[in-house]
This record gives structure tokens, C-alpha cells and sequence, in this order.
């Protein structure tokens, strides 16, 4: 058998060596270290809205517990080796063009290798954003874990002396869920605003906004707008038992005006409530009566309430197109109508009963987006009640068949027997 040369295997030898550094030098380069043993500190610089100041605190705070140094927040991003961008500033905006066209409250995780310095951009479109970014990279990045209300039992935060990450980080999220509402159990961050983990209600879905739309001033100085009952005109200061007169004309008006207000008050706002109160109380006028009749058989409720919604909408859309205009299937205008609704009209649909799955799926026969109320009440319950896998089939049906944007969930329950 002939052997090779022994210079040979000494260049054939140097060639793997050379290949497998190189190759090392290649992997190593794909990374870098954000926080390490005698290294420089990153400095955390933020955007200038309070939320993302207050998202910026947040994420000092568990950086140094995780790696035991002292890190806070800088007013300057100069002659650092890493800068990490909590919120949106001059570098985001111009190195994250994005950023501006991102859905709702989504936002960024990504790393920037810009100059000599390594950037690490966790922000989004709007304020909040940028808190859900810093959460979302605390837990999939340094093991953070937020499981009730208790700084002290109720977190998990791992020690870690070093962070490292992919040069080519880059993650995008946007909600397929705008408006992401829990009513009941309340884990909020240290500056008590927002939520944890990122659940989110502007009060626009599933709202009774009748009462603020309709409230003391329009009492005063129109009462015939207000629902008659029983021979009197009803209104009193809370949402519950009193509605308005859905044929009169000047209800309209109001609402398209109320509307109006507010989307130039907030232009970014996708949908305005146009929720009837709770309970009933609605109007027995003679001109309600002749709607009633007016076809075969009679309007329900909810075609008397739809049909003013309607109306509403078509006004609406005149100014603000593309937005929304949202009222409530709920109780006793839970049945769907006979006729369609607005391209711009959005329903919130409550479930109680099995019998309201099918009564959603009907109501998409008439409307382009039937959004989610549900009742994941606890507090009765003594036993576990955790179900993540059937809440996720829940929203993912109501996302595919339903065109839901929107979850509400009123779960005023036990964080022993319901949480995590």
C-alpha cells in the first residue's frame, strides 16, 4: 500500500485545520455578547413617550437582577459597544423603516450591527409596544417568566452572566387580535398602566357607549332622544336599564358627531363603540312602533338596534373610511338580523350558551368581523381551571371563521385556582 508523502498530510492536515477555524471564526462571528463578565455595560437608551420610558425602567430593572450588575437607563447612546433601544428614537426610524406600517401594537426584535456598535431595537409602532417587545425578549432570551401578581414569588428570573445573541436577530410580531381585553385579573407592571403579557383594551369593543354618548347634557337639552317607557323618558348616570330612541333622527346626528370627535381626537384609532347600555329599556314610541310593523314578521331587537347602527355607519364612512364602527350582539339583540349590515360595522358576540358558537357563525352571514365576549369566570370554581389548549381553539376559530379582531374576556377569578 503506498502512503503519501509526509508533506502532504502536513499541507492536507494544515488545509483542515484552517477550514475548521475558519469555520469556528465564522459561527463565533454570528454572534455577540450583550451582557458578559468584564465587559462593557450595554446602555438602554428609550423613546420619548412615557410608556416607552416606563417599558425602558422595566427592562433595566430585570437586566440586573438576571446578570447581577447595575444597568439603568442613559439620556446618550455614544462611544458604547452595545446600545439597546427600548421604544422608538431618531436610530429606529431610520434603521427600522418598518416600523411605521407595523399592525396595531406589533413590534421588533432586532439586532443592527451599525459602525463598530451592535444595536438591539426592541420597539413598535405605538407607545405600548415597546413594553411588549421587552417582555417578549426577557422571557424567550434571558428565561423571565411572569406567573401572578407577587414581585417576590410570582416571577421567575433566572441568573445569567452572560447574554448572547444572533447577530442576525430579527423577529416581527403582529397581533392577529387589535384589541386583546381582560376584564378581572389584573397583573400590571410596576407603573401601574399597563398589563403584563400584553393584554390591551381601548374600550372600544364590547362597550356600552350609549351612556356616553347620551349622558347629562343631551338629557337636558333633548330628552326625546332618550328611550320612552311606560310614558316617561328614561336616562339616569350609569349604563344599565335605559336606552335611546332608535327612529328618532336626531340620535343619529348625535352618534355621527360623538364619532366624529373622536377619530380626530385619536386618527389612529381603528373603531369607535356604538354599544347599547346594558339590560333593557327600550323605546315604545309611536314612531319605534311603526318600525316594528313595518315588515313581516315584526323586527326583533336586535334588527330595531341593528337597523339604528346601520344608519349610523353609512354616516360615518362619509369621513372616516376604513374605520369601524362596533356594537354588541348581546342578550336580547343577541339574534342575528335578516338584513346585512355595513361593510363598516363590527360585531362584539357574547357566549354563555354551546347554542351561541352556531349564532356566531350566522352572524358572519351579515357582517364582515364578529368579534369575541366570553365569561372565563373562576372564582366560583374550586379547582384547577387552567386550559390554555381549548381558550387557543377558541380564538383561533373565532380569528379563521369569525374575522374577530377583537377578545374580551371577563375572568374575575382566583390567581390560585386560574393563573397562570
Amino acid at each position: 500500500m503506498t502512503r503519501m508523502p509526509n508533506h502532504r498530510c502536513s499541507i492536507l492536515w494544515m488545509l483542515v485545520t484552517y477550514i475548521a477555524v475558519s469555520s469556528s471564526a465564522i459561527a463565533e462571528d454570528k454572534t455577540f455578547q450583550l451582557i458578559a463578565p468584564g465587559s462593557a455595560l450595554p446602555r438602554v437608551v428609550s423613546g420619548d413617550r412615557p410608556l416607552e420610558q416606563d417599558a425602558a425602567r422595566d427592562f433595566c430593572h430585570y437586566l440586573s437582577k438576571i446578570s447581577g450588575q447595575k444597568i439603568t437607563v442613559s439620556d446618550k447612546a455614544e462611544n458604547a459597544r452595545v446600545v439597546i433601544h427600548i421604544g422608538r428614537d431618531t436610530f429606529v426610524d431610520r434603521h427600522v423603516p418598518k416600523i411605521a406600517t407595523i399592525r396595531a401594537d406589533g413590534y421588533v426584535i432586532r439586532c443592527i450591527e451599525h459602525g463598530d456598535n451592535m444595536h438591539l431595537v426592541l420597539a413598535g409602532k405605538v407607545d405600548r409596544a415597546a413594553q411588549w417587545a421587552v417582555e417578549r425578549f426577557l422571557g424567550q432570551h434571558c428565561g423571565v417568566r411572569w406567573l401572578f401578581p407577587d414581585r417576590v414569588h410570582g416571577e421567575v428570573v433566572p441568573e445569567r452572566k452572560t447574554i448572547t445573541l444572533d447577530r442576525d436577530l430579527q423577529v416581527l410580531v403582529e397581533p392577529d387580535f387589535i384589541n386583546r381585553a381582560n376584564c378581572g385579573m389584573y397583573f400590571f407592571g410596576p407603573p401601574h398602566k399597563l398589563l403584563r403579557l400584553a393584554p390591551y383594551g381601548d374600550g372600544q369593543y364590547g362597550n356600552h357607549a350609549i351612556q356616553h354618548i347620551f349622558s347629562t347634557k343631551q338629557f337636558q337639552d333633548h330628552p326625546e332622544w332618550f328611550a320612552l317607557v311606560g310614558g316617561k323618558r328614561q336616562w339616569w348616570s350609569y349604563g344599565n336599564g335605559w336606552q335611546i330612541c332608535t327612529t328618532h333622527p336626531g340620535t343619529v346626528e348625535r352618534a355621527v358627531q360623538y364619532a366624529d370627535e373622536f377619530f380626530r381626537a385619536h386618527p389612529d384609532a381603528p373603531v369607535i363603540s356604538m354599544g347599547q347600555n346594558d339590560g333593557n329599556g327600550w323605546c315604545e314610541c309611536e314612531r319605534c312602533k311603526k318600525l316594528i310593523n313595518s315588515v313581516t314578521p315584526p323586527y326583533s331587537l336586535s334588527e330595531r338596534w341593528f337597523h339604528w347602527v346601520n344608519r349610523v355607519a353609512r354616516e360615518v364612512n362619509k369621513k372616516h373610511k376604513g374605520k369601524w364602527v362596533e356594537a354588541m350582539a348581546y342578550a336580547n339583540t343577541s339574534s342575528p338580523t335578516r338584513f346585512q349590515l355595513e361593510p363598516n360595522v363590527a360585531v362584539t358576540k357574547t357566549f354563555v350558551l354551546d347554542s351561541e358558537f352556531k349564532q356566531a357563525e350566522q352572524w358572519k352571514t351579515v357582517c364582515r368581523s364578529v368579534n369575541l365576549y366570553s365569561y372565563m369566570y373562576g372564582g366560583s370554581f374550586l379547582g384547577f381551571r387552567h386550559y390554555p389548549h381549548a381558550a387557543q381553539q377558541f380564538l383561533k376559530w373565532g380569528h379563521d371563521k369569525l374575522g374577530a379582531l377583537s377578545h374580551i374576556t371577563e375572568c374575575g377569578g382566583d390567581w390560585t385556582f386560574d393563573g397562570p
